[in-house]
């Protein structure tokens, strides 16, 4: 701090000092109490500030706070950079640091990977301005020819690159993927339900229970009547239960490595993050509650009071589904699920009921994924509508 940005100030006064000429400062005596005068120049527009003061350290305190508002507005200016002009990985960590905080560790600890393996090789340098929707275009079709299953170059392309370049305020709209590869075999829940790979009635659900391990058939008819997702239907307890028809799902088993946790398993929140109360049909109910039974004693579990393991589990469920029909010959356990969706359909569910069955957070996925099994609903309406009509003929 410069001390010539604080003067004292000429003689102004018309009474005791008016006389006096030759006298340039007011005299200690001089009514004129505010001797020292601030005078500063401020960036970045250059205006003068002054203030007029009693005692020199009164000066001094309030021009150390106008060069701190200064400093302050000099920062926030280096932090309202553009992040346009940040590096691709510099903009990235900054992302990663803000929405790590919202994901499961396992999602956090994949995504860091992607980003530090693939992306910071790849364009961590190179400024958010100089990258452009060709550079993500081209890198989508190398590794289209390089065989990566168009889920995989999904899932390093929109779930990392673009809410980087979002993040920047750089947003990039338009591009175009791939087919669905015919190396990866998979199929979208829409197309599954479309093609009706899924239990659609009573008689192939039994014959399904009858193949299974008996330790498993009480999990899968859960599974098949409710449409609990496998990590929901894993941890639940005799005190989920609840009034005795329904059952609170608010956790969820993740797949864990053994170091992690030994079980396998890692408890967490449920897909959507908010916990759900479903409707079980009272029958099944009495075969899951257990009076005895402590509150936290698991519904489903292995011979030793474990929980379910899911190897042993898929492999009894691929071997118990030889015995359906050739078009279940791919059935998957999440199918299960598809197979509640559609008995719920079927039975005159209307669609807000299955999707808050399901768990759905939004109703969108429920008619989006479910609208083949909804027909008989459809079909029910046009009926009655039918009897309208021929009302309004008479």
């Amino acid at each position: 701090m410069s001390k010539t940005n604080i003067r004292v100030r000429h003689c102004q006064c018309r009474e005791k000092c008016a006389d006096e000429k030759s006298r340039r400062v007011c005299p200690p005596g001089c009514s004129h109490r505010d001797r020292y005068q601030v005078r500063r120049r401020m960036p970045p527009d250059g205006k003068r500030k002054s203030k007029m003061f009693a005692s020199y350290a009164a000066a001094e305190r309030y021009l150390a706070e106008l060069e701190g508002e200064w400093l302050d507005r000099k920062v926030a200016t280096i932090h309202r950079q553009p992040k346009t002009l940040m590096t691709f990985g510099e903009v990235a960590d900054d992302w990663y640091g803000i929405k790590a905080l919202a994901w499961e560790p396992r999602t956090a600890e994949e995504n860091r990977r992607i980003i530090d393996q693939l992306w910071k090789p790849l364009m961590g340098d190179r400024r958010i301005a100089d990258i452009s929707k060709d550079d993500l275009q081209r890198l989508i079709q190398q590794w289209d020819r390089e065989g990566y299953a168009r889920s995989t170059i999904r899932n390093r392309i929109v779930n990392i690159a673009l809410p980087v370049l979002e993040y920047a305020e750089k947003p990039v709209r338009g591009l175009t993927f791939p087919a669905e590869s015919r190396r990866s075999g998979r199929i979208t829940d829409e197309e599954v339900v479309a093609q009706g790979l899924y239990l659609a009635d009573m008689s192939e659900l039994r014959t399904l229970l009858n193949a299974m391990p008996e330790r498993y058939r009480l999990m899968v008819e859960f599974m098949a009547l409710v449409g609990t997702r496998w990590g929901e239907t894993v941890p639940l307890t005799q005190g989920d239960i609840v009034n005795g028809m329904r059952m609170s799902i608010h956790r969820a088993a993740k797949r864990a490595t053994k170091a992690e946790d030994p079980s396998g398993y890692r408890i967490g929140k449920p897909k959507t993050h908010r916990a759900r109360m479903v409707a079980v049909p009272p029958k099944l109910l009495d075969k899951l509650r257990d009076a005895d039974a402590p509150r936290d004693a698991l519904l489903f579990a292995e011979d030793d009071g474990s929980l379910v393991d899911r190897n042993r589990f898929s492999k009894a469920f691929r071997e118990a589904r030889k015995a359906l029909p050739d078009r279940l010959a791919r059935l998957r356990i999440h199918d299960l699920r598809h197979s509640a969706a559609s008995m719920l359909a079927n039975g005159g569910a209307p669609m807000k009921l299955v999707a808050d069955q399901l768990g759905h957070a939004d109703i969108a996925i429920t008619a989006r994924v479910y609208t083949h099994v909804f027909p008989g609903t459809v079909d029910a309406l046009m009926l009655q509508m039918n009897q309208a009509v021929t009302a309004l003929g008479q």
